[in-house]
This record gives structure tokens, C-alpha cells and sequence, in this order.
């Protein structure tokens, strides 16, 4: 029974944890994608999952109607002297084959840097 407790109370920590990550990096995400989207679309929403260091958005592309998924299947976050970098290691989209064929070819393998006031979330994204 203490462990099934115990087992619960990390579960909720972790829960918890991801949340306040996910509050703190909306706006570095958003940040990033829409100033590499500019002229092509717009980051409508998205849900951030650190342990599987996966994002899932919802992008509003211009000139279409509604919103297409685009998966970032795989990110790492690395720091250097130069400063941090979002790495998209992979990335899809299940919504359309041609979009899909856009996100491997031109959005996997990007290396996006990251402003310095996004530093601390930064890290926390790399753990």
C-alpha cells in the first residue's frame, strides 16, 4: 500500500512538473516557431511533453483553412559558449503526405537559437 502511495505522489510530482514547464515554455516556443514560420503560418497551440522530449502543435498556415499538425517527434537543447540551441532531430506532420514531406525535409535537422531570457526554461526543457 506505501508503495502504490508512493509510486501516486511521484506521478503527481512529475505531472506537476511537466505542467510548470509547459506554462514557462509556451512563450519560447511560440517565440521560436512563429519567428520561423513568419510568412508561412503561425503557432495556434501546442502540448509539450519533456520526457519524451516531443511538441505537438497546431499550426495556422496562411491562406489555409483551418489548422494542420505538425509533430516535432524528437528535440534536444544544447548550450555553447555561442549560446543555446532548439535542435529538431525529427519531425512530421500526420495531417497532410505533402506536409508531412515539408517537416522531414525542411524542418528536421534545424538548429534554432534560443534568446538569451529563455535560458533558464531552456534547461529545463534539456533535463
Amino acid at each position: 500500500m506505501l508503495n502504490m502511495l508512493k509510486k501516486a505522489k511521484e506521478a503527481a510530482i512529475r505531472a506537476t512538473k511537466e505542467t510548470a514547464i509547459a506554462v514557462a515554455a509556451e512563450p519560447l516556443v511560440k517565440v521560436i516557431g512563429n519567428k520561423y514560420l513568419k510568412g508561412i503560418g503561425e503557432i495556434e497551440s501546442f502540448k509539450l511533453d519533456t520526457a519524451n522530449k516531443k511538441i505537438e502543435a497546431t499550426v495556422q498556415l496562411e491562406g489555409e483553412v483551418g489548422c494542420h499538425s505538425v509533430v516535432i517527434d524528437e528535440y534536444s537543447i544544447t548550450s555553447t559558449e555561442a549560446g543555446t540551441t532548439f535542435n529538431i532531430v525529427r519531425c512530421s506532420s500526420p495531417d497532410r503526405p505533402w506536409l508531412n514531406t515539408i517537416a522531414e525535409r525542411h524542418i528536421a535537422g534545424l538548429e534554432l537559437p534560443i534568446p538569451d531570457k529563455f535560458a533558464k526554461v531552456a534547461e529545463e526543457l534539456a533535463r
